[in-house]
């Protein structure tokens, strides 16, 4: 009779531990690599929206955001110029699956746009948060 129970025992344990090891392969982590893949993204934002500047006269409003990188912008300010720098939306997910966000109000506060990533948690204006304007 106390076979039985061991058996189950030892298959209930054997079940929590594969689904924590198939859980732990399905939610986001915040290693170094996947956090430098969302740093080197946000400089690839960056690059591509200098090129948008020089190409194009200035920066994209924050209502066009990064998706005139994908798309000529139909509403104003319109470029002078335009180069699709950006090949499809998922470029605009972080790691995490969550958009980019993409701030710039085109006065003195912002030189530059800033783009910024949720981080791991997914949540923006938290501590994980990434940002094309720190170091």
């Amino acid at each position: 009779m106390k076979r039985p129970v061991i058996a189950l025992t030892c298959l209930t344990v054997i079940g929590l531990l594969f689904g924590l090891f198939v859980y732990s392969l399905r939610r986001p982590t915040c290693s170094s690599g996947v956090i430098g893949t969302a740093q080197a993204d946000l400089n690839s934002f960056q690059s591509a929206l200098e090129q948008y500047r020089n190409i194009g006269g200035h920066y994209p409003s924050q209502e066009q955001g990064l998706q005139v990188l994908l798309q000529r912008p139909v509403n104003p300010p319109l470029p002078e110029d335009w180069v699709q720098t950006v090949d499809d939306d998922d470029a605009f997910l972080d790691p995490w699956r969550t958009p980019y966000r993409y701030r710039y109000d085109g006065t003195d506060e912002l030189e530059k746009p800033e783009i910024i990533s949720a981080g791991p948690d997914k949540a923006f204006g938290t501590e994980d948060d990434l940002s094309s304007q720190t170091e």
